[in-house]
């Protein structure tokens, strides 16, 4: 077995070494003498997969490390029975984080504070669209969806034409494919004759496809003012760029805007699952952390501080030749990832509601803050009262629940998301994992177990989050005298009071959880 995979796909070196001879080479090597011999080849689009590079040859499977197949011939393929997958969503979290990094940095250009002036335009709602539209709606932008072959598969009513785009929309963003023919062609969508019907457009993106807008109309709108700012990482006739739309563009990328190290990292591992089913294969693959739908919460300032688009502006018009160099040797960045509190509590219904009442506005200033919640998905108490504040200000709550308490019915039904786990200590496990911060709440055993194991492997180095006991009504006060007595007797360093922090109001856990803390030196106790 011979495979050959284009050497800038990441995360796939000695994966399938166990199973086949596989020769790594630049795109510009994969030639049809190349392929003759080979059973499967991995690419991305600078690979014209066709009759002209697989007639003749062995290849029965052709995988994309990519979410389009604009450069492979699916046709051909199906009729030689070459089995042809891409990636379709891999990266559409990545590109709609580019997206909402390009709006911010265009609002704090304009002076533009509140999200509730502008209506966004999104033109085409597939995975990378509907990730854009539903981070807008989170951040308070108007939001307009044209979409018209899933309007004519869902109905209408929650579409409108691409005139209505033109009209209305602040801000514009294509996420279509690129088709040439038929009632829903994309090539030049974005036309002298589109843009002529702009009414206020003060920002227009392309993150699709280069083809998708006439990038000589773009230049002509961007001079008469017809445009205000334009964003462009998709260009037509790549790498040879307009060194025009380069120069006037607000934001010009060489054709990254997908390019997050997840993104990356689930295109690879979708080809390979696809690899393993055709040709039998075992293949150990390597999973992302973070969903592929996107984060679940967002604000504008997590997502501004996650990516500058600038930055990577600054680059290309240095020195526009290096175009192919700069995609393919770009600097994986990480996707926006919601910031996550794990809360420890009581899951007891017979509780004083003062306890359930500090729960309850902490879940719920989590969720004013974009942070996502986890805690261990109890239909009662502390926990319950969390979920119910986080979700009354539309936040996120992940519970995560061994499978016994399930069936015990113990399991609150309202959760954003359920993880059940086999047993305790994988529930534990995963709640740290999840989690950029603890905060203790009042609770019983369990509750004291999960404290003093958390400080512990913060101690040892095994996590590094945050710690905070929320000291309501003073309920922490025996431990934290009992902390001290452990200090005091030299069972522990005086240091390892850094270990924890102490809130008395949920206003104060927020506040604690949010800040940008140093880690703590840590003396040894046995020192």
């Amino acid at each position: 077995m011979k495979v050959i995979v284009e050497n800038h796909i990441p995360y796939i070196k000695s994966r399938l070494e166990p199973f086949a001879e596989v020769l790594y080479l630049p795109a510009a090597e994969i030639t049809a003498e190349a392929v003759r011999d080979a059973d499967a080849l991995i690419v991305r689009t600078r690979t014209r997969c066709d009759a002209k590079l697989l007639s003749g040859s062995r290849c029965s499977f052709v995988g994309t490390a990519t979410i389009g197949t604009d450069h492979i011939d699916l046709a051909f393929c199906r009729e030689n029975g070459i089995t042809a997958v891409n990636a379709p969503g891999c990266n559409a979290p990545a590109v709609a984080q580019y997206v909402h990094s390009v709006i911010a940095r265009h609002m704090q250009a304009r002076g533009i504070t509140d999200c509730h002036r502008l209506t966004l335009g999104i033109v085409g709602v597939g995975h990378v669209g509907s990730i854009v539209e539903r981070w807008a709606r989170q951040l308070g932008f108007k939001v307009l969806l044209c979409d018209p072959p899933r309007a004519r598969k869902e109905g209408a009513g929650a579409f409108v034409p691409l005139e209505t785009i033109a009209a209305e929309a602040d801000i514009i963003t294509f996420h279509t494919p690129l088709t040439r023919s038929g009632e829903d062609a994309t090539y030049h969508m974005c036309d002298e004759a589109f843009i002529a019907r702009l009414s206020h457009c003060s920002l227009l993106i392309n993150s699709a496809r280069g083809e998708i807008a006439d990038n000589a109309a773009l230049v002509a709108a961007l001079e008469s003012g017809k445009i205000g700012n334009v964003a462009i990482d998709c260009w037509e006739n790549e790498p040879e760029i307009s060194r025009t739309l380069l120069a006037k563009a607000f934001v010009a990328t060489p054709h990254i805007a997908g390019y997050s190290a997840e993104g990356k990292q689930r295109a690879t591992a979708m080809v390979l699952e696809a690899m393993s089913r055709h040709f039998g294969w075992d293949i150990a693959i390597d999973h992302p952390t973070l969903p592929a739908e996107g984060a679940s919460m967002v604000t504008q300032k997590l997502i501004a501080d996650s990516y500058d688009p600038l930055a990577d502006t600054a680059m290309l018009r240095t020195d526009p030749t290096r175009f192919e160099a700069l995609r393919n040797g770009y600097n994986l960045r990480h996707e926006v990832r919601t910031p996550c509190v794990c809360v420890f509590g009581a899951s007891s219904a017979h509780i004083d509601p003062v306890f359930t009442d500090a729960a309850y506005r902490l879940g719920a200033l989590l969720a004013d803050a974009g942070i996502e919640c986890v805690n261990g998905a109890g239909r009662e108490g502390v926990m319950r009262a969390v979920t119910d504040g986080a979700l009354s200000r539309g936040g996120a709550v992940t519970g995560i629940i061994p499978q016994f308490m399930v069936d015990n019915g113990w399991c609150y039904d309202r959760l954003t998301d359920t993880i059940v786990t086999p047993d305790m200590e994988s529930r534990k496990a995963l709640m740290e994992q999840r989690s950029d911060c603890i905060v203790a709440m009042p609770g019983g055993c369990g509750t004291l177990e999960e404290l003093l194991q958390a400080i512990t492997r913060r101690q040892l180095g095994l996590y590094d989050g945050e710690i905070i006991i929320f000291n309501v009504a003073g309920y922490f006060n025996p431990l934290l005298a009992m902390l001290e007595s452990c200090i005091e007797h030299r069972f522990m360093h005086a240091s390892h009071r850094a270990l924890w922090q102490v809130a008395t109001t949920a206003e104060e856990v927020v506040a604690m959880a949010t800040a940008r803390h140093e880690a703590p030196t840590i003396e040894s106790k046995y020192q």
